[in-house]
């Protein structure tokens, strides 16, 4: 039936949420708007099929181009199935761009939002099934019942085709349907070829790098309290505002909810009345540069690649 069918909807379980590194528990299929199916990959439960003896199964199915796959943040699947093996062909359809390009306002392109929107449907939440809270106490999926991962997982991709079915027609009738299949789509498989190629890094040059920065803004730190007059917090807002404005007695350009406003903007217009917001630019650009990137990619190397 499944290879039969000219769409099919797609969904992953998996142990975590990031697709490089998580395990696939199992996947989920709806060819209609009623019926949803589970396939389990990983479990402890012996009558199911071990994982690769299902993936064999599935893979001719999601490697056909003929069958249009349908999903929700597909991006996240293509990645999953990559991992082990898979090469999905024929992507067609993703819920949450297709939600995003008809309202990029919208509080939430999630699913569980979208079903309550559009379909009047409140889905079952993953922490119904591993626990509300991350910690020692949280579940990943595959060591809930088969059972339960089975309702949860089959609902998700019931529900993404009723969305698809929903959002198909909009997408026509805003006169978008162009740009959703011709540029979107495209994109999102290429954002998901250079995610799952990635970069290559080199550890001990960013390390370096980092001890650099951080010499450099504790000397640019000393630089800023030697002309404010005393010591005072940076990186707080409210006590840059004080300096500036109170001590230094530079003219607030701009108020904000919170009170004066000490952006870039700001910064840059004040740079040219005294040497202070020049260096705080400075620091504030390096301070970023070291926590954003410098310190944070080492973190996200693959343990794998």
């Amino acid at each position: 039936r499944w290879s039969a069918c000219e769409k099919i909807a797609v969904d992953t379980e998996t142990t975590g949420v990031d697709p490089m590194t998580c395990q696939l528990v199992g996947l989920s299929f709806a060819v209609d708007a009623t019926t949803g199916w589970y396939l389990p990959i990983k479990t402890n439960d012996a009558q199911h099929l071990i994982g690769p003896e299902a993936l064999a199964i599935v893979k001719p199915l999601l490697e056909n181009p003929a069958v249009k796959k349908i999903g929700q943040n597909l991006k996240y699947d293509l990645l999953v199935l990559r991992n082990v093996g898979i090469e999905p062909a024929g992507i067609d359809f993703d819920t949450m761009i297709a939600s995003y390009l008809l309202d990029p306002s919208r509080p939430s392109h999630g699913m569980d939002y979208l079903a309550e929107q559009f379909l009047h449907y409140k889905t079952t939440k993953i922490g119904e099934l591993i626990g509300e809270h991350e910690g020692l106490l949280q579940l990943t999926l595959d060591q809930v019942s088969t059972d339960r991962v089975t309702d949860y997982s089959a609902e998700d991709a019931w529900v993404t085709y009723r969305l698809y079915e929903v959002f198909s027609p909009k997408l026509k009738e805003a006169g978008l349907m162009e740009l959703f299949q011709k540029i979107e789509m495209p994109l999102m498989s290429v954002l998901a070829e250079m995610e799952f190629t990635g970069v290559a890094i080199d550890t001990d040059k960013l390390r370096k790098l980092s001890r650099e920065l951080r010499d450099r803004t504790v000397k640019l730190s000393d630089e800023i309290f030697k002309l404010a007059g005393r010591v005072f917090n940076i990186d707080s807002p409210k006590q840059l505002a004080e300096v500036l404005f109170d001590e230094l007695k530079l003219p607030a350009s701009r108020l904000t909810k919170t009170g004066r406003s000490t952006d870039v903007r700001v910064l840059e217009e004040l740079a040219w009345k005294h040497p202070m917001p020049k260096l705080v630019l400075e620091y504030r650009q390096l301070i970023k540069l070291k926590n954003t990137y410098i310190d944070k990619l080492p973190e996200m190397i693959n343990p794998r690649t």
